[in-house]
């Protein structure tokens, strides 16, 4: 007991030995912040070091007499630039070596020897400008190459990858990369996965015999307009990504493999639309993605030949209609999105044949919750533990904001506007300005809002604001309240709000009239009467000038007025 009391106060002073100033260590692990070299001094032998934003210039085979034992080394996020050669000869215990964010410009064929067992390399981000001469040839061992963000590459020669047998994923990207051949992969037996990023190219050259590939990521390619016949010489490729590129259409040309069960085409803007045969060639496709794809209009039943669908997402884009036939024969699909589209409905029978679906998202569209969407709860109702709906209701005002599954189906219905006062009469101070509602006290789906005056004449929208021959002293809002910019007598009258929806129309007619301040009328005494007079009379000389400002300004405080009017409280009568 008395031993182990002594140790434990002997216990900081061992630390500080073990673990030099500027570290944390902790059971052969060790990392020092901005170290200026590689640190000794350690009691224990390492495993694992890491050395975040040092300030290591080069490193050489006498750094790491002191560190043979590492399987893992990082020396990230700094100025080292160069890497001497067989800096490495004597690190057989490495496995993985991170030189991410720093400032190496070359790498040549015995760079990395003495690195027999290493399996994963990550070079993103550096200043590497040409990958040639077998810069890899000892990393017999290698796994994993990350290549990601070195834009400054402008090279990538035919033997760039000799003696990567064992290489199973290649992650490369560069902006500025001139010559790439592709012949380059040749020397990949065991790859099954590449990604190919930000590059600056077209088009896409012909893919050597890979017959061991089975996922090919196409990201941010800005300028690719043709991806060409991409899976002809991989033969059981299973996922294939484009992405972030400048597609004008669904690349049928390249999606030829009856392996393929992954696509996505996401964030190409300039497809558009679908046709009948544009995945024709990929039948065993279980994932299809095409989020941010620009779709507007689906065509003639595009996914006729994928009768193994599973999840399909349509999201983000400007889909009004999904057509009864696009689902037609998706009679595994389980995940259906097309959230952030400009849906209000979707038509029964949609889904008709979609037994399996579980799960089908609607976030962010104007869904309209009445009678033509009560098929869709009557669908989620029937199994409310195992299907979902995501999405909230945009209408009836009602129901506005609220879940679509957490209301009840009975709410699901269609219904003519009416309102419980259809006579009113609305007294207003002379030269006030006022706005008037109109709200109906029911009717599903929201009915639209129309005024006119007592000649059945419609009131001036924002949409005729360029058409009317002056300007006028009412205006119906955005919202569907008529608003009166300066009560004057003329105006009195009889005015008729009509509600109508798909189910009738409903009339309230309101009865404007004018009354008269409450300050009473000061009459001037004759000692003021030439004053006043002289003052009228200038008056009466700057009222053209005046009223012609005031009517160019007018025209644009309107316009103002009626495209803001959602978001401003007024004064409402």
């Amino acid at each position: 007991m008395i031993l182990f009391i002594i140790s434990m106060l002997l216990l900081p002073i061992g630390k500080a030995e073990i673990c030099p100033q500027s570290c944390v260590c902790y059971r052969g692990y060790a990392s020092c912040d901005s170290a200026k070299s590689l640190p000794t001094g350690f009691q224990l032998p390492l495993t694992s070091l890491s050395l975040p934003n040092h300030n290591i210039a080069k490193l050489s085979a006498s750094d790491f007499f002191n560190h043979t034992t590492l399987e893992e080394l990082s020396i990230t996020n700094g100025t080292l630039s160069m890497l001497e050669e067989g800096c490495f000869d004597h690190m057989t215990s490495l496995t993985n070596l991170n030189l991410h964010n720093t400032r190496i410009t070359t790498v040549s064929t015995n760079t990395f020897r003495g690195l027999e067992n290493l399996t994963g390399l990550n070079l993103s981000a550096t200043h590497i400008t040409v990958l040639e001469g077998a810069p890899f040839y000892f990393l017999k061992s290698l796994r994993t190459l990350n290549l990601r963000d070195n834009h400054q590459l402008l090279k990538v020669a035919m033997d760039a990858f000799v003696g990567l047998d064992n290489l199973e994923e290649l992650f490369l990207g560069s902006r500025e990369v001139k010559f790439f051949s592709m012949e380059a992969f040749q020397e990949l037996p065991a790859l099954e996965h590449l990604a190919l990023e930000d590059f600056p190219f077209r088009e896409i050259g012909g893919f050597p015999q890979m017959p061991s590939l089975h996922r090919l990521c196409i990201d941010r390619w800005t300028n690719l307009q043709d991806p060409g016949h991409l899976t002809t010489s991989i033969p059981e490729l299973n996922e294939l990504s484009i992405t972030s590129g400048d597609l004008q259409r669904i690349p049928v040309e390249s999606l030829n493999s009856t392996y393929l069960e992954i696509l996505k085409l996401d964030n190409n803007p300039h497809i558009r639309d679908l046709r009948l045969h544009d995945f024709e060639q990929v039948r065993n496709l279980k994932q299809l993605s095409l989020s941010k794809t620009g779709l507007s209009t689906i065509h003639e039943a595009p996914f006729h030949d994928n009768l193994q669908l599973v999840t399909l997402d349509l999201s983000r884009n400007h889909l009004q209609v999904l057509p009864v036939h696009t689902l037609f024969r998706q009679f595994e699909l389980e995940k259906l999105n097309i959230s952030y589209n400009n849906f209000t409905t979707l038509r029964p029978g949609a889904l008709e044949n979609a037994r399996l679906l579980k799960e089908i998202d609607l976030t962010g569209n104007m869904i309209a919750c009445d009678c033509d969407l009560k098929w869709l709860k009557n669908w989620h109702s029937f199994n409310i533990r195992e299907r979902h709906i995501y999405g909230n209701c945009a209408s009836p005002r009602t129901h506005k904001g609220t879940k679509i599954a957490g209301i009840d189906t009975k709410f699901f219905e269609c219904t003519p506007p009416h309102f419980e006062e259809h006579d009113t009469t609305v007294a207003i101070p002379m030269n006030d300005s006022v706005m008037i509602d109109c709200i109906p006290d029911g009717g599903s789906p929201d009915p639209s809002i129309r005024w006119s005056d007592s000649h059945a004449r419609n009131i001036p929208t924002i949409a005729d604001i360029e058409s009317v021959p002056s300007v006028p002293g009412m205006w119906q809002l955005p919202n569907g309240s008529l608003y009166v910019e300066q009560m004057r007598k003329k105006i009195n009258g009889i005015y008729r709000c009509i509600a109508s929806n798909k189910e009738g129309a409903s009339i309230k007619t309101y009865q404007l009239q004018s009354k008269s301040p409450l300050e009473p009328i000061e009459i001037p005494n004759d000692n003021t009467t030439s004053t006043t007079a002289i003052f009228m009379i200038l008056i009466g000389l700057l009222l053209p000038v005046g009223g012609a400002l005031w009517y160019i300004r007018k025209r644009s405080s309107y316009r103002s007025i009626l495209e803001n009017s959602e978001g401003v409280k007024w004064n409402s009568v």
